[in-house]
């Protein structure tokens, strides 16, 4: 199961689980003393309204979100971008990095090369390999 599923059938367990929760608290009975009844009140309502926005995140991107992605789909911008080579070892370990083509912004480069050497190792494809160099287009769109 991949992360993007297993993000969305934790929101959906969780989301199941706080609607039950918050649907068994709406039918419990409530107490007979004043000031016992006031204390638990005050506690269950806070308790409910934490349920309440858990519930409201596992449902999915606020409006706040959506409004942001249709600015975000609108925007114009040149992003920086930076062509890397990046050589290595049979066993996936990056033996040397190098810009091909900068983005024309030194602090973007360097910060693409720090990500690749901290990186120290790739995986290996889907057939078990590694190839010994790769050239890659890095932005940030």
């Amino acid at each position: 199961m991949n992360l993007y599923f297993a993000k969305k059938y934790f929101c959906f367990i969780a989301l199941v689980v706080i609607t039950a929760a918050v649907q068994a608290q709406d039918s419990y009975p409530k107490s007979q003393d004043k000031n016992e009844n006031s204390l638990e009140q005050e506690k269950e309502s806070k308790r409910l309204d934490e349920l309440r926005r858990i519930q409201r995140m596992a449902q999915g991107p606020t409006y706040a979100d959506q409004i942001r992605q249709t600015f975000k789909s609108n925007m114009q911008f040149d992003w920086p971008a930076t062509t890397v080579e990046i050589r290595m070892k049979s066993n996936g370990e990056i033996i040397e990095q190098r810009i091909v083509k900068s983005s024309g912004n030194p602090s973007f480069d360097e910060a693409v090369l720090k990500a690749i050497s901290k990186t120290q190792k790739i995986p290996p494809d889907k057939d078990g390999r590694v190839p010994p160099s790769l050239i890659i287009q890095w932005s940030l769109n």
